[in-house]
């Protein structure tokens, strides 16, 4: 089964999340992200495991003896010309905090890590799956340039996503201190 970690988003900067990624793709006619996964910002990126119960376990000890943290959600950005972003600004509190669980998930037997583990960067995506995106991505990104998203959040929970029926739901949510 395939599955990532991921800080999921709420109140109002999910709302928001939510209309943003709604609006992109009712006005560009590209993937329509609601539905296909929730507001978040990944943590590990997806990975196939038979053994989640263990991960599980886990995550729940190390967010049992962690505090919850700030993450600022601004302004826009991207990779390539296929993904368009929301900034996350972490505090060094909730880089350390991150750090950590890459440092615990490493020791997790068979979970691979690669470049972008060690260079992660934070971001919460507004707009991706598409090839319509790079074609239209002048008009994308001046669009959404143009638009205010500035949210202080808590990174109070880690969260476990599962891929099933080609979507991404929630499978588990542990809750920092």
């Amino acid at each position: 089964m395939r599955y990532c970690i991921v800080y999921l988003l709420f109140g109002e900067a999910k709302a928001a999340h939510e209309k943003l990624t709604a609006e992109i793709a009712d006005k560009f006619g590209v993937f329509r992200l609601n539905g296909y996964f929730p507001p978040h910002i990944t943590l590990r990126r997806p990975f196939e495991t038979d053994s989640i119960e263990e991960i599980g376990s886990l995550v729940d000890k190390f967010a049992e003896v962690h505090s919850q943290s700030t993450l600022e959600l601004k302004g826009f950005n991207y990779f390539r010309k296929d993904v368009v972003y929301v900034d996350a600004f972490p505090s060094l509190e909730t880089l350390k905090t991150i750090e950590e669980l890459g440092i615990s998930l490493r020791t997790f037997p068979g979970l691979e890590f690669d470049d972008f583990e060690k260079e992660l960067k934070l971001h919460a995506t507004v707009a991706y799956k598409d090839k319509k995106i790079e074609e239209k991505f002048d008009e994308i990104w001046d669009w959404v340039s143009e638009k205010n998203f500035d949210f202080d959040v808590e990174l109070d929970n880690i969260s476990i996503l599962k891929k099933q029926n080609n979507v991404w739901i929630l499978h588990k949510q542990y809750f920092l201190k």
